[in-house]
């Protein structure tokens, strides 16, 4: 079993181009651009485990990419440092208060610190998870979570905008319930009002 690049071949032994295997994987070699528009030729692995299979990928692959629907073909980046850059993109938008953007990088702050150098495409809703649990353990009330959980949704919002995620892993994870406090009845009588 060599490592290094092949050719493939169909079943009619004919060259397929842009499709090269390597110890028994499929990838198809294409000029992509990386996420500044910058084009370059590259080699991204296929899932199809069959000559047949990794030929229809490579198709559905060119043809997204004539559409320009793919997403980034680089290494996404750290969640730590995407999210240094997530509070350094609020502070310079400024659509937040003061206030609330300090709250928010907190929050957000603590997620870098849970999920560290973990790429962005790696989180998983387990570990989003693992993090809430954490914080329960730190004593925090259910609405302080919820905002813990809000301000990690942010910054995986702003990386499926950015195109490096298509959905994020923290949309399946329900909310903490908050209880509320129970109000009187407002009463149209003088008698109750008067109390």
């Amino acid at each position: 079993m060599s490592n290094q690049y092949h050719k493939v071949f169909d079943g009619r032994k004919r060259r397929i181009r842009g499709l090269w295997g390597r110890n028994d994987l499929f990838y198809a070699q294409a000029s992509l651009p990386d996420e500044s528009g910058v084009v370059k030729v590259r080699r991204v692995r296929l899932t199809a485990t069959t000559v047949a299979g990794a030929a229809a990928e490579l198709r559905r692959l060119m043809t997204r990419r004539e559409e320009e629907q793919l997403p980034l073909m680089t290494q996404a980046p750290k969640f730590d440092e995407y999210a240094e850059k997530y509070i350094e993109t609020q502070y310079a938008l400024g659509r937040k208060t003061l206030e609330t953007l300090k709250g928010e990088s907190r929050h957000v702050r603590f997620w870098a610190g849970h999920l560290r150098s973990t790429r962005l495409n790696r989180i998983t809703t387990t570990k989003i998870r693992n993090g809430l649990i954490r914080r329960k353990g730190d004593g925090l009330a259910p609405r302080t979570m919820n905002i813990c959980l809000i301000s990690l949704r942010n910054v995986l919002k702003m990386a499926i905008q950015d195109g490096w995620l298509k959905v994020s892993p923290a949309a399946p994870i329900e909310w903490q319930k908050v209880p509320r406090k129970k109000w009187p009845l407002f009463s149209s009588h003088p008698a109750l009002s008067a109390r």
